[in-house]
């Protein structure tokens, strides 16, 4: 029978609690690092959990040739809100997967790396990221993807994003009603202004 990636999720975590019964207890209780919580209160994750993501998606798109980190741009906050929405069954797997990414007991089981990924340096974070991605189980592959593709999207969605590929952004619209849409907040700033100063030029007097 095929194992569900939920079905993995909650065999790993029985299997972690049961490892601390017998002598492990120790690694499986050692808390994570801390990051300060967002201005805006959380909806969906832990602070824990909130830590855990935002490191995450810090290492998944880090900072290089001058673009913005995730946390520049708030990836995790913006993760918060979204998976407030989501489905039980996701927010329930979600908040599995983090558990799992972050207990040094379960890395040490999986990995022999005694160690919360939080209090990795970065460079270690990337190997256990590889690990995670290249794993022989197949259920491992598709949480690190998981990972990866809600961190990648929610990142390549903001404005500041886009010189880093090359993406000039959505097309700049001008609706019925005055309104700017699409584009940059450079690029509509810019259009509101252009429409203010030419809604205070007047037109041109016709000749008699």
């Amino acid at each position: 029978m095929a194992v569900t990636r939920r079905v993995f999720l909650r065999r790993a975590l029985i299997g972690t609690a049961a490892a601390a019964g017998t002598g492990g207890a120790g690694l499986a209780l050692w808390p994570g690092r801390r990051l300060p919580s967002p201005g805006a209160p959380l909806r969906f994750f832990t602070e824990a959990e909130y830590s855990i993501f935002a490191i995450v998606a810090d290492r998944i798109v880090p900072a290089v040739h001058g673009q913005p980190s995730a946390a520049d741009v708030g990836v995790a906050a913006k993760a918060d809100a979204l998976l407030a929405k989501a489905a039980p069954h996701t927010q329930t797997d979600f908040k599995r997967l983090l558990g799992l990414f972050d207990n040094a007991l379960a890395s040490f089981v999986l990995d022999g790396r005694a160690t919360p990924f939080t209090r990795l340096s970065p460079a270690e974070q990337d190997a256990a990221l590889i690990a995670w991605r290249d794993s022989r189980l197949p259920l491992r592959r598709s949480g690190f993807e998981g990972l990866q593709r809600l961190a990648g999207a929610l990142y390549y969605s903001d404005p500041r994003a886009y010189p880093g590929v090359g993406y000039p952004g959505p097309p700049l619209l001008m609706r019925a009603d005055g309104s700017v849409v699409g584009g940059t907040p450079e690029q509509r700033a810019a259009a509101l202004a252009a429409k203010k100063t030419a809604a205070t030029v007047s037109p041109p007097k016709e000749g008699r």
